[in-house]
């Protein structure tokens, strides 16, 4: 396997589709489950030691995709999906240049000159910036739906109803937000009110 180069050539139309139904649209189901069960988790946490502890689980249940793959996965197919190369999707002009070739067309850029607005976009780290807008949106989705505003508190706790059963069925795992669980009409804990002062003569 070493003489062996792999490299993806393209993808027909009808494996792009099956890749989108069963592969891509269930992807993005279990991430959006998987973000909004870990924003709820560790929000619900007190303590910052539980907080670490929580963090580190959910970690772990981020990887268990990539543990399945070392398991089951044979040495053959783990070789060939480690010499895969990826797809060029642009800038492929040096792919198969010379050192020489690629160093000359530096010193010709070389300057302030040569910096374009797509260079100064590659230097903005979009990872961590979408990083920090997914976790405000998903802690203000949080705050939405378990808490209230009020203007003398800020936000406090809605009132919490037990679920009518135990079933819980696979509409409500996937999408709970569309098929919620049947609740209670009396809630088993409300936030209880503040204690009044009495004001000093």
């Amino acid at each position: 396997l070493n003489m062996v180069r792999v490299r993806v050539a393209g993808m027909p139309l009808c494996w792009k589709l099956f890749g989108a139904l069963f592969v891509l649209i269930p992807k993005v189901l279990i991430w959006r489950l998987t973000l909004q069960t870990g924003i709820t988790y560790l929000m619900d946490t007190a303590g910052s030691t539980d907080l670490i502890i929580n963090a580190v689980a959910l970690g772990f249940i981020l990887s268990i995709d990539e543990l399945i793959c070392e398991v089951l996965l044979s040495r053959e197919t783990k070789i060939l999906l480690a010499k895969c190369e990826g797809f060029p999707l642009g800038g492929a002009a040096f792919e198969h240049a010379e050192d020489d070739e690629i160093y000359e067309k530096f010193l010709q850029n070389k300057g302030c000159k040569a910096w374009t607005l797509r260079d100064l976009l590659l230097l903005f780290p979009f990872r961590i910036a979408l990083t920090l807008v997914v976790t405000a949106l998903f802690v203000a989705e949080y705050y939405c739906r378990f808490c209230t505003w009020t203007e003398e508190d800020g936000f406090i706790s809605r009132p919490v109803y037990e679920p009518k059963d135990s079933s819980f069925n696979f509409m409500n795992t996937i999408l709970p937000n569309f098929f919620p669980v049947e609740e209670k009409a009396e809630p088993f804990w409300r936030m209880p009110d503040p204690p009044k002062h009495a004001d000093g003569g």
